[in-house]
């Protein structure tokens, strides 16, 4: 089927995986694109790692990643 890229950051606090208002704000914005139609949609999780060893900051970075995604997905799906 046809594909369209829609891309949108998603702003957290530093070290954070709460989705604030901000974020919510921003997740909302989005919104009207999606209602009323069945999308396939890739959320994807990033954060930068800030110190610590090479494997604990990148442990650290896929979980803030990943934990951030999911904050995202959860959102949008208590959404509607």
């Amino acid at each position: 089927g046809a594909r369209s890229n829609v891309g949108k950051v998603i702003p957290f606090a530093l070290n954070s995986t709460e989705l604030d208002d901000k974020g919510k704000a921003e997740v909302k914005k989005l919104m009207p694109e999606l209602e009323g139609k069945q999308f396939k949609i890739e959320v994807r999780g990033h954060s930068a790692s800030n110190g610590g060893t090479a494997r604990q900051s990148a442990i650290d970075s896929f979980t803030i990643s990943y934990q951030r995604a999911m904050a995202v997905f959860n959102y949008l799906v208590d959404q509607g």
